[in-house]
């Protein structure tokens, strides 16, 4: 068993990696309706890939338990662990989707609003130039 989350762990960290290497910080949090929304919106879409590919990962130990049980009483252990782990791939894409369809009705989320990118200190943001300048 140790050995599977070994395993697992293995094959689940290019799933998670991604995640962490483009996290950022924030150095002010928005206090409008809007960005607390937006805010909670990419926080569970975020959990909703991790909690997915973990019940990916436990579908995916199911299978390897049914094919491996060499009887029927590890067999249904494993038939369990499949179906565990397609309940909770329903569950996660379901909220993923709730959640895509909630941002879109009250335009939340990281395609709507306007996008002023910041600029160095002394500098301004130009809209016609679309560049930073004096």
């Amino acid at each position: 068993m140790k050995k599977l989350l070994a395993y697992g762990s293995v094959f689940a960290l290019p799933l998670v990696a991604p995640l962490v290497a483009f996290a950022q910080a924030t150095a002010a949090v928005g206090t409008g309706a809007t960005d607390v929304l937006g805010t909670f919106g990419n926080l569970v879409s975020q959990a909703t890939i991790i909690v997915g590919a973990l019940a990916l990962l436990v579908f995916i130990f199911g299978i390897v338990r049914y094919v491996i049980a060499s009887n029927e009483e590890d067999k249904a252990k494993g038939r369990s662990f499949m179906i565990w782990g397609i309940i909770g791939l329903f569950v996660m894409v379901s909220v993923w989707g709730l959640v895509g369809f909630l941002g879109n009705t009250l335009q939340v989320g990281p395609d709507t609003g306007s996008f002023t990118p910041s600029c160095p200190p002394g500098q301004q943001y130009d809209p016609n130039t679309g560049a930073c300048g004096l």
